[in-house]
This record gives structure tokens, sequence and C-alpha cells, in this order.
């Protein structure tokens, strides 16, 4: 009897004070996986929407650049319906429309960006277009939107030339 009364006394096993720290060290270990994932979703949501930005911001540029380029096949000046100023274009235009404030692009159900019919997106582009010289046509395109409640924007510029000059 007393051999297993000893016995007993001399098994040791975990406290309540050794419970509370291994669950407090687990605790930690979750919640910061949790963050990482959290922060990972967050920079994947932002990652898509800059890309969708430059996209939307080099597809302002070739715009601009086609109807350049269709001003010389049809003997036009290179900057024929080119003036300084603000604008708004899309991807189907042959023609600048004067920007007043910026409209939300919408999306199609061809997965195209316009402004005349879709889903509403969360993006802005204005294509700005100055003459630095009289044979460079300067173009400027800011694609701005709200995400999580911050302001970002993506510019792309291109200088376009009269090589006709």
């Amino acid at each position: 009897m007393f051999n297993k009364i000893n016995c007993l006394k001399t098994k040791k096993g975990f406290t309540i004070f050794e419970s509370l720290i291994a669950i407090f060290v687990l605790l930690v270990g979750i919640l910061g996986a949790m963050t990482l994932i959290l922060n990972v979703v967050n920079l994947i949501g932002l990652s898509s929407s800059q890309l969708t930005a430059a996209y939307l911001a080099q597809e302002g540029v070739e715009i601009v650049r086609n109807i350049r380029d269709t001003n010389w096949l049809s003997s036009n000046s290179f900057d024929f319906n080119l003036s300084n100023g603000a604008y708004e274009v899309q991807y189907s235009d042959s023609s600048l429309t004067i920007a007043g404030s910026p409209r939300f692009l919408k999306i199609n159900a061809a997965g195209y960006y316009n402004y005349i019919g879709g889903t509403d997106t969360k993006f802005t582009r204005t294509i700005t277009l100055s003459y630095p010289a009289a044979y460079i046509l300067n173009v400027k395109v800011d694609v701005n939107w709200q995400e999580k409640g911050k302001s970002n924007n993506f510019s792309a510029q291109a200088n376009l030339y009269n090589f006709n000059q």
C-alpha cells in the first residue's frame, strides 16, 4: 500500500500554469498565421487592381496612338482632333471626348471597359494631351481608384512623334 501511494505522488503531470503557457503559445502562433494570411489577401487584391490600372493606362496611350496613326493614313496631320486638354476615351472610339468630372469606367459582359454600358468599376481614367514641341504629342494617362478607403493612382506617359516632319 505504501508503495502505491508513493508511486502516485511521484507521477508528474501538467499544472494549470504550464497548460496556460502552452495555450498562449498556440494562440500567438495561430494569430500570427492569420494576420499573415489576411495581409497576403489584401496585397493580392491591391496587386490585381494595380495590374488592371496599368492595363487601362496602357490602353489609353494605345488608343491615342491609334488615332494618330489613323490621321496619317487618312492624309491628315498627325495631331488632327488631338488638341491640348483632358479627355476620356474607350477602346471602340476613334476620337476623344472632353473629360468633365471623372466618370467611372464600366465593364461589359465581354470584359471590355467603356463608359456606355455594363457594371460600374472602381476605376476612372483621364487622358491629358499636351505639345512640348510642334512635332511631339505628350500623352499622360491617369487611372484612379479607391480601395479599402485609400486613394490609389497609376500614371503612364508617352511621347508620340510626327515622323512626317
